[in-house]
């Protein structure tokens, strides 16, 4: 039930100090134990351990006391916990904890640090007959007193490799998962430094925008933050020192603090009591610390997430000397941050914080643990609703607007439009100036001899950091990138084009894992899917193509996503005669033959576009469809298993879908799901309830007047921190978008003066009626006014 309230009387003067502030703290319940049957917790991590089961997050510790390794399942995905399943009591004192999928069998294994000197895995078992974990196994490992444990893809070849940390040696390694290899093993221990003193903590990151998994570690004892640039082979062409020196630096992790693209450091360095960051200019040079907060008294663990959601990582941090688990907000999104809002005071020895959204309500709460207990808060929020009560409509006259995409083409940190349109053929972009308003969209037209162009995308195709333009060409038979000098002058658009008979669309993804960008297109003339390699050089035509199926009848859309979850870029496509909807598995050796297919549904009547999202909040990306002859908009359940997909409809009736997308329009944590109907003339978006096992779904208009829109894309347009819906209308010949006005209440006003109604027990009259509605839902804080 939503409560309002009527406030018969206002002031028509307010003081100005009194205006509603834009942000508030966020809401946290009380603190909750959840266990107290460990004795020195040094981790704890939220991660879906029993997928197939119920989809949320339990909880996994390492406890170095006791030396276990133990699992506690969220019962209900409400936050409620069931009792200590030890994994291991042969861990001597483990220290530290990291999950992935390390055999790839689609579930969650366990690595784990132990105080001997032992680097171990476990096999999750938890959806076979066993219902368990597996045994310890051990990793060949040469690092004495083993202190961390981290997993990445190191060695780019798909499976998840075991980095580690010994104190005793000072040596960080790095062991090769060769579990889907002959040897069915790890190999032994390859040394990536020993000159780095105590490396506590070792975390992964592309620090330089190579395309590989660089090392940042913690040296407790070398007072420092260092970096480990990664050839890409697992061997470290160099490192360096990041900043100055840290004192007894305890942990590190790694995030976009600043919103910029590339991922910056974050550290917790004990003997100055300081949680810090590491600007990164894209490159891997690093600025001199800037300080978060100088009161985390021996600052324990840090790291990164938006528990605000207002789109800008916030930082949370534990002090072991103090007790304390506090967060950090990030007011700008720049990394400025406000001052400490404690979460847990006084704890005994807090060193681990882990958000997670434990109760399955969209937002982050907060489950941390402490010498002899792990402890969670909830968070509290109003969820958010959307609405698009405005139409902003950008160019009225893009004759025949049939695609429509954004991207920030001029480097100002502001989201711009691209279109494509058919009579004659036009390839354009509108610059955005920051105020959103119609009056200040500037049109920059890049080709207006491209003929029936059907599809535009963007991409920094040669990789100088400059978002480059792709379009495909029916009239023309092509597919182009023009390439970006920065200029935003429309003769300076360099075009690169190759032939291709009936292009449909065209997109863009690294499809082979090399660090720049490939182009994808479909042409539904010559039932193709097809890539092509991007080698370096500018012209298109001399790139190789790749046809990854020549039998796809109608290809009408392709989208490239991860969705077997094995680290490669998979593809998943609609055929529009063929009445098919596929996926092909990318083996990661780019030979066409070793594309492997897998119908998805060959059942529907004119798929006309895909889109991939993580519907039920299990973790893997699933299959989203508008299917133009049903007037269909459906999704496919990826249960990881590649031959089975579960069909559900979210919409039966839903005239002519031309264009699907699915994106959280309303903030609440899940995804929704956009199209666009041809023949409905509309564009609507229906609400994912958030229900993991089957969610339910509540149908919204954006807009009821559209004449024939042919293309949907979703974007945070205005910079706050919503998702905004853009359109491109053939027959209204526009391009247009819908600004996302949702939020957690709403004020309806009523004017009152003219009944002059007196206000009992007071000398004033009513003079304006207000309407107050919670917009969120059922069980989130009151709204108060």
């Amino acid at each position: 039930m939503k409560p309002k309230r009527l406030l018969p009387l206002l002031f028509l003067i307010l003081p100005s100090t009194n205006s509603m502030s834009v942000a508030r703290e966020v809401p946290f319940g009380g603190i909750n134990e959840i266990a107290t049957d460990v004795l020195g917790v040094g981790a704890v991590l939220a991660v879906d351990l029993d997928r197939d089961i119920d989809g949320d997050p339990d909880l996994v510790t390492a406890s170095e006391d006791d030396d276990k390794i133990a699992w506690y399942r969220n019962l209900a995905g409400n936050g409620s916990f069931g009792s200590q399943q030890v994994i291991s009591a042969s861990a001597d004192q483990p220290r530290s904890l990291d999950a992935g999928d390390i055999d790839g069998d689609g579930d969650q294994d366990l690595a784990s640090a132990s105080g001997d000197g032992q680097i171990a895995w476990y096999e999750n078992r938890l959806n076979e007959p066993s219902n368990d974990f597996g045994p310890l196994q051990k990793i060949p490992s040469d690092p004495k007193e083993a202190f961390c444990v981290h997993l990445a893809d190191f060695d780019k070849d798909g499976d998840l490799d075991v980095l580690s940390g010994g104190t005793e040696m000072d040596i960080v390694a790095w062991h090769e998962n060769r579990l889907n290899e002959m040897t069915n093993d790890f190999a032994p221990s390859q040394t990536l430094t020993d000159e780095l003193p105590r490396p506590v903590s070792v975390v992964t990151g592309d620090m330089d925008g190579n395309g590989t998994l660089d090392v940042i570690v913690a040296s407790e004892g070398g007072d420092r933050v260092a970096w480990l640039s990664n050839k890409g082979d697992g061997t470290i062409a160099g490192g360096k020192t990041i900043g100055g020196p840290a004192s007894d630096v305890k942990s590190v992790s790694v995030a976009d603090v600043d919103g910029d693209g590339d991922l910056d450091v974050l550290a917790a360095v004990a003997g100055d009591d300081a949680v810090v960051w590491y600007e990164n200019d894209g490159s891997g040079d690093f600025s001199d610390a800037q300080e978060i907060t100088d009161q985390a008294n021996g600052a324990s663990h840090v790291t990164a997430a938006d528990l605000d959601r207002d789109g800008d990582l916030d930082v949370f941090a534990t002090s072991e000397n103090d007790g304390k688990v506090a967060w950090f907000e990030n007011t700008d999104s720049a990394g400025t941050f406000g001052p400490e809002k404690t979460i847990r005071p006084g704890a005994i020895g807090t060193r681990s914080v882990t958000p997670a959204d434990i109760d399955n309500d969209g937002d982050l709460d907060v489950v941390f643990a402490s010498s002899a207990s792990i402890e969670r808060v909830f968070n509290e929020t109003i969820h958010r609703s959307a609405s698009f009560p405005i139409r902003h409509t950008v160019d009225p006259d893009f004759d025949g607007a049939r695609s429509v995409y954004a991207a920030d083409m001029d480097s100002d940190g502001d989201v711009d439009l691209l279109g494509a349109a058919t009579n004659p053929g036009s390839i354009a972009w509108w610059e955005n100036d920051g105020t959103t308003q119609v009056a200040n969209w500037t049109e920059h037209v890049v080709d207006d001899d491209y003929m029936t162009a059907v599809s535009v995308h963007a991409a920094d195709i040669n990789c100088d950091g400059k978002m480059d333009i792709l379009g495909a060409s029916r009239g023309d038979s092509k597919v182009t990138w023009w390439e970006n000098d920065g200029t935003n002058n429309a003769s300076n658009w360099t075009e690169h084009s190759t032939t291709l008979v009936f292009p449909k669309s065209v997109s863009a993804a690294d499809m082979d894992s090399d660090g720049d960008i490939d182009i994808l297109a479909t042409s539904d003339d010559n039932n193709q899917v097809l890539w092509f390699e991007n080698d370096g050089a500018d012209n298109l035509s001399n790139w190789t193509k790749h046809t990854v199926d020549s039998m796809f009848m109608g290809a009408s859309s392709v989208y490239a996503a991860d969705i077997d979850g094995d680290g490669k870029t998979d593809l998943i496509g609609s055929a529009f005669d063929g009445d098919l909807i596929a996926m092909w598995r990318n083996d990661g050796t780019n030979n066409v033959g070793n594309w492997t297919e897998h119908t998805i549904d060959a059942s529907v009547d004119g798929p006309s576009s895909v889109h991939a999202a993580d519907v039920d909040g299990d973790s893997d990306l699933d299959v989203i469809a508008s299917i133009n002859r049903d007037s269909d908009v459906v999704w496919w359940e990826n249960t990881r298993n590649l031959s089975n997909w579960p069909k559900h409809t979210v919409d039966d009736f839903f005239g002519g879908t031309t264009s699907v997308y699915g994106s959280d329009m309303d903030c609440d944590g899940d995804v929704d799901i956009v199209a666009a109907g041809g023949i409905e003339d509309a564009i609507h978006w229906w609400e994912n309830d958030g229900n993991l096992i089957s969610p339910t779904w509540t149908e919204h208009a954006v807009e009821d007047s559209i004449d024939n829109p042919r293309s949907i894309h979703v974007s945070d347009m205005d910079g706050d921190g919503d998702m905004d819906v853009l359109g491109a209308a053939s027959a209204d010949d526009d391009i247009t978008w819908w600004e996302n006005r949702g939020g957690q209440f709403a004020l309806m006003t009523e004017d009152l003066v003219s009944f002059a109604t007196a206000v009992a027990g007071t000398s004033g009259v009513a003079v304006l009626g207000v309407t107050a509605t919670h917009r969120g839902r059922v069980g989130d804080s009151p709204a108060e006014l």
